[in-house]
């Protein structure tokens, strides 16, 4: 398992069969919304902080 912190709340765990972001909040780095092949992006609450909701549909479309 390899866990990558993308700032703030953010985090990428990797999996030898998966990929899982994290709360990819608005503080997060521009990395994370970069991010391609996830398996899921979890969102453990509804505060700007944990959640982007300008960018979550681009994620999720990669």
């Amino acid at each position: 398992m390899l866990i990558t912190r993308f700032g703030h709340s953010c985090v990428l765990v990797e999996l030898e069969d998966a990929r899982i972001l994290i709360d990819p909040g608005i503080f997060s780095s521009q990395e994370a919304f970069r991010l391609k092949d996830l398996s899921a992006i979890v969102v453990t609450h509804q505060h700007p902080d944990h959640i982007d909701r300008t960018r979550i549909d681009v994620l999720a479309a990669m």
